[in-house]
């Protein structure tokens, strides 16, 4: 007790040394160290005296000390019946010790969806993975589900608080409730990633692979839950968009070690008399115009964000459309012209 007192920190193991030599000194059988730890716990032989803490509300370390937020969890697989419930997933792929992290996320009830490909897991990427996935997508985003990644965390969580977008986590070990997106995953994983696999450290090869499945999966690909109908046609049927001129790019860009999809809605284009005037100086008409953005078609950004469009009409024209986005998939017409003799040989292989 003496011993516990003058050092309550001391445990059975040293205390058994010290009772062991009193025990030989005045010739009494000696104990175990169990013994000495139940003695111990039965007498409460616990001195140690509670630090006293001051805390000063207005202290840098009260004012920036972390505060917990409570988060709002989703405990059964969604069913909405509107558009705009988005799942997001990030798989981790090890390639001859080289990791590659897949961010996917998907629409609920059209089945849109989008993976990008990163070289790290952390909220940065996630969030450009966000900024991305909503120029591309042809709704509003209402709800974002995802799992307690630290990914999904941090600036990313703060980018969905600052578009009053919900962020709704599973709750641990529950990947059912993430079913949707765990099922693209596999179905990515079959399609893609596993038939490109030699392809993978050649990021803007397999980048170019993985961009021509988004675009068959959501403009082309049948889905069995979905009428056998695609994503995007789906989405129409359903009034999601009322009129839309719809053509995907197959470009590709990679920058900073990312491969990121470069896709194009055209949902209306905005036209006036100075437009209209303007380009029937190039002979060209509204009409041909029409033509061009209803087919597939390339296009490149240019200055001042104004985007280049490359196509043909329906009588095989080649035309130039230089468009400028005024709205969310509402472009103006700036002009159209007939295609260069450079701009025909590289883009439409003429």
């Amino acid at each position: 007790k003496s011993q516990r007192e003058a050092h309550f920190r001391i445990g059975k193991e040293k205390l058994k040394i010290f009772l062991d030599r009193h025990c030989s000194e005045v010739g009494i059988k000696t104990v175990s160290e169990s013994t000495i730890g139940n003695i111990i716990k039965r007498n409460n032989y616990f001195h140690q005296t509670a630090r006293k803490i001051y805390h000063d509300p207005s202290s840098k370390w009260a004012q920036t000390a972390r505060k917990k937020t409570k988060r709002l969890r989703v405990r059964y697989s969604p069913k909405p019946t509107y558009f705009g419930y988005i799942i997001s997933d990030t798989v981790e792929r090890i390639t001859d010790g080289v990791k590659d992290y897949f961010i996917s996320a998907i629409d609920v009830k059209s089945k849109f969806c989008m993976t990008l490909m990163y070289k790290h897991q952390n909220s940065e990427n996630m969030t450009d993975f966000y900024n991305h996935f909503k120029s591309v997508y042809p709704g509003i985003i209402k709800t974002w589900q995802s799992d307690n990644g630290k990914e999904n965390l941090g600036l990313f969580d703060q980018q969905l608080k600052k578009d009053n977008i919900p962020h709704y986590f599973i709750y641990p070990h529950c990947p059912k409730v993430d079913g949707f997106i765990e099922r693209y995953n596999r179905t990515l994983q079959d399609d893609v990633i596993d038939p490109y696999l030699y392809l993978i450290h050649n990021k803007g090869v397999f980048g170019e692979k993985l961009t021509e499945y988004n675009i068959y999966y959501n403009s082309q690909r049948p889905h069995h839950s979905l009428k056998n109908k695609s994503p995007l046609q789906y989405f129409i049927d359903e009034g999601g968009m009322s009129h839309m001129s719809l053509t995907y790019t197959s470009t590709w860009q990679v920058y900073d070690n990312v491969v990121h999809l470069v896709v194009l809605i055209i949902e209306k284009l905005i036209w006036n008399k100075e437009n209209v005037d303007h380009i029937k100086k190039h002979d060209v008409t509204k009409v041909e115009v029409n033509q061009v953005v209803k087919k597939d078609y390339k296009n490149q950004p240019t200055y001042g964000n104004r985007l280049m469009i490359f196509g043909k009409t329906k009588k095989s024209r080649r035309v130039t459309i230089i468009l400028i986005e005024k709205e969310k998939n509402n472009y103006l017409v700036i002009t159209a012209r007939d295609m260069s003799k450079k701009e025909r040989k590289h883009f439409l292989n003429d």
